[in-house]
């Protein structure tokens, strides 16, 4: 248990420690959790081909069909893992390569000191996304399945023509408010309310 002496100390030092000042220092401290960037919301490193990523996830949304927002999420998920995959299969080769030749692979700074470290946390790594691509490919799947329901497609339908509706509502509200001019609900409708109606 802290003394109330030793938290009044810890509260007076801390007042001492503000963090760095410097924007380099900001920017290292900022990746002071970091330990190999393979987990990040962005499936792209430095030096990779941003424009084969994108063709990459197009191949994936082809292939798997999404029709829904959350289908739509969840290919993504896929192809993020499938993405990491194939990097991880290029660094197990690297650092193969670089150890039968006597020397270290760049990448292999990331993992661990020796050939043997590093290729253990790799497939660990490797194991991790695998589950992830599984999971998300299962959770789609599923999904799918769902939506594709003829109950859930019938319901579905039947919400967007309700949410349709309120938008109609809302739109007309908001033009009776803010146009002086605008038709009474006797008159014809607009045409931008024509235009919302059948988008």
């Amino acid at each position: 248990m802290t003394s109330q002496t030793q938290f009044t100390a810890n509260r007076e030092n801390a007042q001492n420690s503000t963090g760095p000042k410097t924007a380099e220092g900001k920017a290292h401290a900022s990746r002071n959790a970091v330990k190999h960037n393979l987990s990040s919301i962005s499936p792209i490193l430095a030096g990779e081909d941003k424009l084969a990523f994108e063709h990459f996830l197009f191949e994936a949304k082809l292939d798997l069909a999404p029709s829904t927002h959350t289908e739509h999420m969840l290919v993504e998920q896929v192809a993020f893992a499938e993405w990491k995959l194939l990097r991880i299969a290029q660094w197990e080769t690297q650092i193969i390569d670089a150890t039968l030749a006597n020397r270290q692979a760049p990448c292999q700074k990331l993992f661990g000191k020796s050939p043997d470290d590093a290729l253990a946390r790799l497939h660990r790594h490797e194991a991790s996304v695998r589950r992830a691509w599984h999971n998300a490919l299962r959770e789609l799947r599923q999904m799918k399945k769902l939506n594709h329901s003829p109950a859930h497609v019938q319901d579905r339908s039947q919400y967007i023509v309700s949410v349709k509706q309120r938008m109609e509502k809302v739109i007309e509200t908001a033009d009776s408010k803010t146009n002086p001019i605008a038709a009474s609900p006797a008159s014809p409708a607009t045409p931008a309310t024509l235009i919302v109606i059948q988008s």
